[in-house]
């Protein structure tokens, strides 16, 4: 679904969900601010990013061992570049992750 007011929504019949919202990275003056999603794709999830919330750009397969939901996520820079870094939550197959 997409919205350009929050309040009225419309299908946009999407060949994949957004099955979690990983993160954003605010680069610097010369690039735009990227979201990071997992995208679910039937049975599949892949990695995913966005900076204007229309076009997915589709990375790599999601594997077990990889949170999906109910993680937590903190964006830090360090040596000038953003980093996202994960704790917890649940894999692709429901399993529990203790790890970092």
């Amino acid at each position: 679904y997409v919205s350009n007011d929050g309040i009225s929504w419309t299908n946009t019949n999407a060949p994949y969900t957004i099955a979690s919202i990983l993160g954003a990275y605010i680069p610097g003056q010369s690039t735009k601010p990227v979201l990071s999603v997992v995208i679910n794709k039937g049975s599949q999830y892949f990695f995913a990013a966005t900076s204007d919330l229309s076009n997915y750009n589709e990375g790599g397969a999601v594997l077990a061992g990889f949170p999906i939901k109910g993680f937590g996520s903190y964006t830090y820079t360090s040596f000038y570049n953003e980093r996202l870094m994960l704790a917890g939550g649940k894999d692709i197959n429901n399993e529990t992750i203790s790890a970092v």
